[in-house]
C-alpha cells in the first residue's frame, strides 16, 4: 500500500488535463487523469465541507478580495474540494474570470502565470513576456476566482501576489495547502479558512463500496471492511487500496 501511494504521488506531477494538473488528493490506479474529471462521484461526505467553502466563495458579504483557504493532510481530499467548487455551476456564474494553477513543493512563478493566462482562455504566442502585467491587466476591473492548489510556502504567494489586485468586488483565490502556517500567513482571515476532515467509517465504507462497484464477490463485506478500517478515514489510502482490492479480484477470480 505504501509503495502504491508513492507512486501515485510521483504520477501526479506529469499528469494534466486540460488546464488541470491533478493534485496530492485523489488518484486513480489506472489513469490518474480520470480522477480530476470526475471528482464529483467520489465526494463521500464531504457535502457540508463543500457548503461551508461555498458560503465563504459566494456568500460572505466581504467586498475585499478575500484568500480562502482548505488545509489538511495529504490525501485527505483538499484538491477534490477544489475542483468540485471550481466546476459548481452557481460558483462559475457568479465570477468573471476563472483560473486554476498548481504551486506544488517547487513553484516556478512563470509556469503559474502562464497556466493562469491559459485557463482565462488568454491567446499570445509569446505568454511568457510581461507575464505579471499581461495578469494583471487580464484580471482588472474583474470579479475573479483563482484556485491555487497544493501551496507548500508562502514564498510561492509572494511570487505572484502583485498580478492579483483588488477591485472591491469580490474577487476569491482559492488555496490548498497541508500546512497550517501557509494558511495562515496567507490566508485573511479565520472565517475564510477551512480544515479538512478525515471520514467516519460509514464515509469510509461508502467510498469503498462505490469505488469497487466492479469488484464485490460473496467474500467483499468480509475482506472488505477491516481493510477500510485500517485506512483510518483517509481517502486516498481507501481509493488505492480499491485499486489493489480489484486487482486481486481479478486475480483470483
Amino acid at each position: 500500500m505504501e509503495y502504491k501511494y508513492s507512486i501515485a504521488l510521483k504520477r501526479r506531477k506529469t499528469t494534466t488535463l486540460g488546464a488541470f494538473t491533478n493534485g496530492d488528493e485523489v488518484i486513480m490506479m489506472e489513469d490518474s487523469s480520470e480522477s480530476a474529471s470526475n471528482s464529483e462521484d467520489i465526494m463521500v461526505g464531504k457535502n457540508n465541507e463543500f457548503q461551508m467553502v461555498k458560503k465563504m466563495l459566494i456568500e460572505h458579504p466581504s467586498r475585499q478580495r478575500e484568500i480562502v483557504s482548505i488545509k489538511g493532510m495529504g490525501g485527505i481530499g483538499k484538491t477534490t474540494l477544489a475542483k468540485r467548487l471550481y466546476d459548481d455551476p452557481s460558483i462559475a456564474s457568479h465570477f468573471n474570470k476563472r483560473a486554476w494553477v498548481v504551486a506544488s513543493q517547487h513553484h516556478n512563478k512563470t509556469h503559474m502565470l502562464t497556466d493562469i493566462l491559459e485557463s482565462i482562455g488568454y491567446v499570445d504566442c509569446d505568454t511568457t513576456k510581461d507575464i505579471e502585467e499581461k495578469v494583471y491587466q487580464c484580471l482588472m476591473h474583474q470579479r475573479y476566482f483563482i484556485v491555487i492548489d497544493d501551496i507548500w510556502s508562502d514564498k510561492a504567494w509572494d511570487a505572484i501576489k502583485i498580478c492579483f489586485l483588488d477591485n472591491e468586488n469580490r474577487s476569491r483565490i482559492l488555496l490548498t495547502t497541508r500546512f497550517a502556517d501557509v494558511a495562515i500567513c496567507i490566508g485573511s482571515r479565520k472565517h475564510f479558512s477551512h480544515q479538512m476532515h478525515l471520514l467516519d467509517q460509514c464515509e469510509s465504507w461508502s467510498l469503498f463500496h462505490e469505488k469497487a462497484c466492479k469488484s464485490r464477490s460473496v467474500k467483499f463485506e468480509k475482506i472488505g471492511r477491516p481493510i477500510v478500517e485500517k485506512c483510518k478515514g483517509l481517502p486516498l489510502a481507501i481509493v488505492v487500496v480499491v485499486g489493489l482490492f480489484s486487482k486481486l479480484n481479478e486475480i483470483y477470480e
